[in-house]
């Protein structure tokens, strides 16, 4: 199945294991466009009402949310026998900031404006988004919740069967 979200649940489609189906639910990830804010916690909350069984759950996100609470959930689902892999999404300039100028920087959500010097702020900013990665990543290690960061320069698709080919080998 597929659920999308941006502050509350866009888009449920019920898990079937038809091959049009799998087609159904590619084009609709294809065809998706990002809108507005996010809330990675409410929704994880939510998803209780369409997680009945074991399921397995991919929550593919740049998870700039709440961390404790968002960390809380996915141990919750985790401890509820469902098998959770996050996709981290973030962009070479989230993490890096490579900018030499000044610049100003635009949310994509809220659309504040910042202006900022980029050699003046890139250790401490540095030092902010690797702890944030890092306390995603050892978190979910630690609860046996598969975690893989990507760059949004590697096309997710490429990304996907690179992880799926490292968990097959993994697995034997």
């Amino acid at each position: 199945g597929l659920l999308t979200f941006n502050k509350g649940i866009s888009e449920y489609i019920p898990a079937k294991s038809t091959l049009s189906h799998m087609k159904f639910i590619m084009n609709s990830l294809e065809n998706m466009i990002p809108t507005g804010t996010t809330s990675v916690k409410e929704v994880l909350t939510d998803l209780n009402r369409f997680v009945k069984k074991r399921s397995l759950i991919i929550l593919i996100s740049d998870l700039y949310d709440e961390e404790d609470s968002v960390l809380k959930y996915l141990k919750y689902l985790n401890a509820k026998r469902n098998e959770i892999i996050v996709f981290h999404i973030l962009d070479d300039a989230e993490i890096n900031l490579e900018f030499k100028e000044p610049y100003i920087f635009e949310g994509m959500e809220d659309k504040q404006r910042v202006l900022a010097m980029p050699d003046m702020i890139r250790a401490e900013y540095k030092r902010i988004i690797n702890d944030f990665i890092n306390k995603y990543k050892t978190t979910c290690e630690k609860n046996n919740i598969d975690y893989v960061l990507f760059d949004t320069k590697t096309p997710l698709e490429y990304g996907l069967i690179q992880y799926l080919n490292k968990r097959g080998r993994l697995l034997k």
